[in-house]
């Protein structure tokens, strides 16, 4: 039987905050980058008295550039990526078990389930890999409980390590 869904997404400046932190705190750069933040900020403490003004400042700066720098970039980069008229006007959406269908305007394309890399639930949206760093947004504020049928349909065509997605996590944020 072939199930298909319809629903619009408008990605908001808070859902790309959100996809960039949610995807940069799930690798090992962004953990990587916290870590030696936190470890310059220690150093720097310490020294405080122990040596140079200059050598202090220097490890307040390397904690600043890696743990509070990074942050603040990716949501300058949110902020401008949120004014681009991809983002100004809604996605809608048609999703079978044969395809995905993305349309904007005049703009239609069709994702096959096997040009789909990975699906996850940052919490707030579904992010829909198409490869390790390209995603498409889909805002559970405006999807409501097309969101548990999105995640039925991507796990009857998908392998099962692709769908990561706590479904009662997912139900108390859409109901």
């Amino acid at each position: 039987m072939d199930k298909t869904i319809e629903f619009d997404s408008q990605v908001t400046k808070k859902d790309l905050i959100d996809f960039k932190l949610y995807h940069n705190f799930h690798s090992f750069n962004g953990w990587f980058g916290v870590v030696a933040g936190i470890v310059f900020l220690v150093f720097g403490i310490i020294s405080i008295g122990n040596t140079t003004i200059t050598y202090t400042l220097m490890l307040f700066l390397f904690a600043v550039m890696f743990g509070i720098y990074p942050i603040i970039n990716m949501m300058l980069a949110a902020r401008k990526q949120s004014k681009l008229e991809i983002f100004t006007k809604p996605m809608h959406y048609v999703v079978s078990t044969d395809k995905i269908t993305l349309s904007q305007g005049e703009l239609t394309e069709d994702l096959s389930w096997d040009n789909i890399y990975k699906i996850k639930f940052s919490g707030r949206n579904l992010l829909v890999y198409i490869n390790a760093s390209r995603a498409n947004i889909l805002t559970l504020e405006t999807m409501g409980t097309n969101a548990l049928n999105f995640v039925d349909i991507a796990k009857e065509k998908l392998k099962p390590f692709q769908v990561k997605v706590n479904k009662q996590k997912l139900e108390k944020v859409v109901k």
